[in-house]
């Protein structure tokens, strides 16, 4: 309808979960065209943001879900983060400085 009417859509999203691609297949399986430029999560925004902010960046410890890490290496810079399981303060306490991290990114993470 609003396409019709020549009007540009965008989506805009605080939700860093997901990337754009998959919010993309998510709007497809609703039976919606649209395509990944037309998508704008947080986790896109963060990753195209610290790219402009620190262009030699290379990797970057990341509290977040699989969209955050998609898109923060589609920009060039490796996500690293605590193994898959529920982090705790005594895992943590264990876990030694990577010294490759330039950056932490937080996004919305269910095991953290």
């Amino acid at each position: 309808m609003l396409t019709g009417l020549r009007k540009q859509l965008l989506f805009v999203t605080n939700n860093a979960a997901q990337s754009r691609s998959a919010y993309a297949e998510r709007f497809a399986r609703l039976g919606l065209d649209v395509r990944p430029e037309q998508i704008v999560p947080s986790s896109f925004a963060a990753a195209r943001w610290l790219r402009a902010a620190a262009p030699t960046l290379t990797h970057a410890f990341v509290i977040g879900e699989e969209g955050l890490r998609d898109e923060l290496r589609a920009v060039g810079i490796t996500p690293l983060s605590a193994p898959a399981t529920p982090f705790s303060h005594a895992e943590f306490r264990r876990m030694r400085v990577d010294e490759r991290v330039g950056a932490v990114v937080v996004g919305h993470d269910t095991r953290f």
